[in-house]
């Protein structure tokens, strides 16, 4: 993926599947338009994490959003045996309605208030313990349909 991709100001639908974003130039981190976001299999680069996060926040029409298996460097720091070390990825959406996070490791995803959310679906297939699911719950209150998919070890 060539970094021209955020030149696209005026996207309203962004899918990419099995590619590397590029890190965002200065200036131009979000897409003003963009309802609908899906990531599948993407990979980002140093410093990949915040650059999400702002991509996320500088998007203020959002109102779908699936983060389906992502791949960021700080993940290869991570003790993989309990699933600690991951930076904290901060979803920051006042707009969401759909939010949809697939992922292997609980990634140490936080999610701030979102006021017009319908609809969640969180899988991990392992997750730390020591979430704390009341302060996820309160931060979508307001959902119609909630499904967590997190086994028990």
């Amino acid at each position: 993926m060539d970094v021209s991709i955020f030149s696209c100001r005026e996207l309203t639908f962004l899918d990419l599947i099995g590619c590397d974003i590029p890190a965002a130039p200065a200036g131009l981190v979000g897409f003003p338009n963009l309802t609908k976001l899906y990531l599948h299999g993407v990979g980002f680069p140093d410093n990949g994490v915040r650059g999400l996060e702002e991509l996320i926040a500088e998007s203020p029409l959002l109102q779908v959003l699936w983060l389906d298996k992502l791949w960021f460097p700080e993940d290869e720091d991570v003790d993989e045996q309990d699933a600690h070390g991951f930076e904290e990825l901060v979803i920051r959406a006042p707009n969401l309605r759909n939010l949809r996070i697939v992922s292997e490791y609980d990634n140490g995803w936080q999610i701030e208030e979102l006021p017009c959310i319908e609809k969640v679906e969180i899988s991990s297939d392992n997750y730390t313990t020591n979430r704390d699911f009341g302060r996820l719950l309160t931060r979508v209150a307001r959902v119609r349909e909630l499904s967590l998919k997190m086994p028990v070890s």
